[in-house]
Protein backbone atom coordinates (compact mmCIF):
# COMPACT_ATOMS: atom_id res chain seq x y z
CA UNK A 1 0.00 0.00 0.00
CA UNK A 2 3.12 2.30 0.74
CA UNK A 3 4.40 1.89 -2.72
CA UNK A 4 0.87 2.60 -4.59
CA UNK A 5 0.07 6.07 -2.28
CA UNK A 6 3.53 7.24 -2.91
CA UNK A 7 3.05 6.41 -6.82
CA UNK A 8 -0.08 8.46 -6.59
CA UNK A 9 1.26 11.58 -5.01
CA UNK A 10 3.77 11.47 -7.71
CA UNK A 11 1.60 12.35 -10.96
CA UNK A 12 -0.36 15.02 -8.46
CA UNK A 13 2.39 17.47 -9.68
CA UNK A 14 2.13 16.50 -13.27
CA UNK A 15 -1.76 17.21 -12.81
CA UNK A 16 -1.25 20.73 -10.84
CA UNK A 17 2.13 22.17 -12.31
CA UNK A 18 -0.24 24.32 -15.00
CA UNK A 19 -3.30 25.09 -13.22
CA UNK A 20 -2.51 28.33 -12.72
CA UNK A 21 0.95 28.99 -13.99
CA UNK A 22 0.27 28.73 -17.70
CA UNK A 23 -2.68 30.82 -17.37
CA UNK A 24 -0.59 33.63 -15.57
CA UNK A 25 1.94 33.35 -18.05
CA UNK A 26 -0.47 33.73 -20.33
CA UNK A 27 -2.45 36.25 -19.09
CA UNK A 28 -5.63 34.53 -18.53
CA UNK A 29 -5.32 34.55 -15.12
CA UNK A 30 -5.79 38.53 -14.99
CA UNK A 31 -8.73 38.16 -17.58
CA UNK A 32 -10.27 35.90 -15.32
CA UNK A 33 -9.88 37.94 -12.53
CA UNK A 34 -11.58 40.82 -14.08
CA UNK A 35 -14.62 39.38 -14.23
CA UNK A 36 -17.70 38.79 -11.51
CA UNK A 37 -15.54 35.63 -10.72
CA UNK A 38 -13.50 36.04 -7.28
CA UNK A 39 -10.34 34.99 -6.72
CA UNK A 40 -11.73 32.32 -4.47
CA UNK A 41 -14.23 31.16 -6.63
CA UNK A 42 -11.02 30.63 -9.19
CA UNK A 43 -8.75 28.25 -6.96
CA UNK A 44 -12.16 26.20 -5.31
CA UNK A 45 -13.28 25.69 -9.17
CA UNK A 46 -9.60 24.20 -10.08
CA UNK A 47 -9.28 22.67 -7.22
CA UNK A 48 -12.37 20.92 -7.83
CA UNK A 49 -11.52 20.02 -11.17
CA UNK A 50 -7.92 18.47 -10.32
CA UNK A 51 -9.39 16.67 -7.16
CA UNK A 52 -11.64 14.66 -9.15
CA UNK A 53 -9.40 14.11 -11.92
CA UNK A 54 -7.20 12.48 -9.00
CA UNK A 55 -10.38 10.55 -6.94
CA UNK A 56 -10.74 8.91 -10.57
CA UNK A 57 -7.97 8.21 -10.87
CA UNK A 58 -8.20 6.21 -7.64
CA UNK A 59 -11.37 4.55 -8.34
CA UNK A 60 -9.73 2.62 -10.72
CA UNK A 61 -8.54 0.23 -8.50
CA UNK A 62 -12.16 -0.17 -6.69
CA UNK A 63 -13.26 -0.87 -10.77
CA UNK A 64 -10.40 -3.42 -11.03
CA UNK A 65 -11.71 -5.11 -7.58
CA UNK A 66 -15.53 -4.90 -8.90
CA UNK A 67 -14.09 -6.48 -12.60
CA UNK A 68 -12.00 -9.01 -10.64
CA UNK A 69 -15.37 -9.97 -8.95
CA UNK A 70 -17.39 -10.04 -12.47
CA UNK A 71 -14.82 -12.65 -14.14
CA UNK A 72 -16.03 -14.85 -11.01
CA UNK A 73 -13.59 -14.23 -8.18
CA UNK A 74 -15.85 -15.11 -4.95
CA UNK A 75 -15.98 -13.07 -1.82
CA UNK A 76 -13.57 -15.58 -0.72
CA UNK A 77 -11.16 -15.15 -3.10
CA UNK A 78 -11.22 -11.81 -3.49
CA UNK A 79 -11.18 -11.10 0.90
CA UNK A 80 -7.85 -13.01 0.25
CA UNK A 81 -6.29 -10.46 -2.16
CA UNK A 82 -8.11 -7.54 -1.07
CA UNK A 83 -8.61 -7.17 3.06
CA UNK A 84 -11.59 -4.94 3.41
CA UNK A 85 -10.31 -2.80 5.88
CA UNK A 86 -7.15 -1.89 3.93
CA UNK A 87 -9.29 -1.58 1.04
CA UNK A 88 -11.83 1.42 2.87
CA UNK A 89 -9.26 3.01 5.23
CA UNK A 90 -6.90 2.97 2.34
CA UNK A 91 -9.51 4.97 0.29
CA UNK A 92 -10.15 7.11 2.92
CA UNK A 93 -6.79 8.32 3.56
CA UNK A 94 -5.61 8.74 -0.11
CA UNK A 95 -8.79 10.78 -0.91
CA UNK A 96 -8.02 12.63 2.33
CA UNK A 97 -4.45 13.21 1.98
CA UNK A 98 -4.82 13.37 -1.95
CA UNK A 99 -6.75 16.43 -1.05
CA UNK A 100 -3.79 18.29 0.89
CA UNK A 101 -1.38 17.40 -1.96
CA UNK A 102 -3.75 18.79 -4.40
CA UNK A 103 -4.37 22.01 -2.55
CA UNK A 104 -0.15 21.89 -2.71
CA UNK A 105 0.03 21.93 -5.99
CA UNK A 106 -2.31 24.76 -6.60
CA UNK A 107 -0.38 26.96 -4.25
CA UNK A 108 2.60 25.81 -5.99
CA UNK A 109 1.30 26.66 -9.04
CA UNK A 110 -0.24 29.91 -8.23
CA UNK A 111 3.45 31.27 -7.54
CA UNK A 112 5.44 30.77 -10.56
CA UNK A 113 4.24 31.67 -14.14
CA UNK A 114 6.90 28.26 -15.06
CA UNK A 115 4.94 25.21 -14.94
CA UNK A 116 8.14 23.12 -14.63
CA UNK A 117 9.20 25.23 -11.64
CA UNK A 118 5.31 24.69 -10.40
CA UNK A 119 5.84 20.87 -10.52
CA UNK A 120 9.81 20.69 -9.03
CA UNK A 121 8.53 22.99 -5.73
CA UNK A 122 5.46 20.38 -5.54
CA UNK A 123 8.29 17.47 -6.19
CA UNK A 124 10.40 19.10 -3.37
CA UNK A 125 7.75 19.88 -0.65
CA UNK A 126 5.84 16.75 -1.15
CA UNK A 127 9.19 14.70 -0.33
CA UNK A 128 9.92 16.74 2.25
CA UNK A 129 6.48 16.31 3.68
CA UNK A 130 6.37 12.74 3.82
CA UNK A 131 9.93 12.31 4.74
CA UNK A 132 11.03 15.32 7.31
CA UNK A 133 8.55 13.51 10.77
CA UNK A 134 10.48 10.39 10.05
CA UNK A 135 13.91 11.96 9.69
CA UNK A 136 12.99 14.39 12.99
CA UNK A 137 11.42 11.10 14.82
CA UNK A 138 13.70 11.06 17.63
CA UNK A 139 13.62 14.89 18.40
CA UNK A 140 9.60 14.86 18.11
CA UNK A 141 9.73 12.15 20.28
CA UNK A 142 11.72 13.78 22.90
CA UNK A 143 8.52 16.77 22.82
CA UNK A 144 6.74 13.75 24.13
CA UNK A 145 5.12 13.23 20.46
CA UNK A 146 2.39 15.47 21.04
CA UNK A 147 -1.29 14.47 19.51
CA UNK A 148 -1.13 17.80 17.12
CA UNK A 149 1.50 16.55 15.01
CA UNK A 150 -0.38 13.63 14.26
CA UNK A 151 -1.30 14.53 10.68
CA UNK A 152 2.42 15.47 9.76
CA UNK A 153 3.47 11.78 10.58
CA UNK A 154 2.31 10.76 6.53
CA UNK A 155 3.57 7.13 6.11
CA UNK A 156 2.66 6.01 9.86
CA UNK A 157 -0.93 7.32 9.13
CA UNK A 158 -0.70 5.50 5.74
CA UNK A 159 -0.23 2.24 8.18
CA UNK A 160 -3.05 3.15 10.42
CA UNK A 161 -5.14 3.85 7.61
CA UNK A 162 -4.66 0.84 5.58
CA UNK A 163 -5.03 -1.36 9.43
CA UNK A 164 -8.88 0.06 9.88
CA UNK A 165 -7.88 2.66 12.02
CA UNK A 166 -9.29 5.74 11.04
CA UNK A 167 -8.58 8.27 13.22
CA UNK A 168 -10.57 11.39 12.82
CA UNK A 169 -8.32 13.79 14.42
CA UNK A 170 -5.96 13.06 11.25
CA UNK A 171 -8.62 13.62 9.08
CA UNK A 172 -9.49 16.93 10.31
CA UNK A 173 -5.91 18.06 10.21
CA UNK A 174 -5.65 17.33 7.01
CA UNK A 175 -8.43 18.75 6.54
CA UNK A 176 -6.93 21.98 7.69
CA UNK A 177 -3.84 22.06 6.03
CA UNK A 178 -6.19 21.46 2.53
CA UNK A 179 -8.10 24.90 3.49
CA UNK A 180 -5.19 26.92 4.39
CA UNK A 181 -2.76 26.19 1.11
CA UNK A 182 -6.33 26.79 -1.13
CA UNK A 183 -6.08 30.09 1.15
CA UNK A 184 -2.49 31.07 0.24
CA UNK A 185 -3.31 29.88 -3.34
CA UNK A 186 -6.19 32.82 -3.54
CA UNK A 187 -3.81 34.90 -1.31
CA UNK A 188 -1.24 34.61 -4.44
CA UNK A 189 -3.30 34.88 -6.90
CA UNK A 190 -4.63 37.76 -5.38
CA UNK A 191 -0.94 39.61 -5.06
CA UNK A 192 -0.23 38.46 -8.83
CA UNK A 193 -3.14 40.44 -10.25
CA UNK A 194 -2.14 43.79 -8.20
CA UNK A 195 1.17 43.48 -8.99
Amino acid sequence: PRSSNSSAKSWVPLLTMRVLSQERRLGLLEATLATPTTSGGVILGKFLAVYAVYLIGWASAYLYMAGLNMLGLGALELNYLFDRAAVLGGGIFCAISGAFFVALGLWTSSLTRNGILAAALNVCLTLLYVILPTVLEDMIAKLGSPEFLRPFFHLENLSRFCAGEVEVGVLVGYGLQTALLLTAAVLAIERGADA
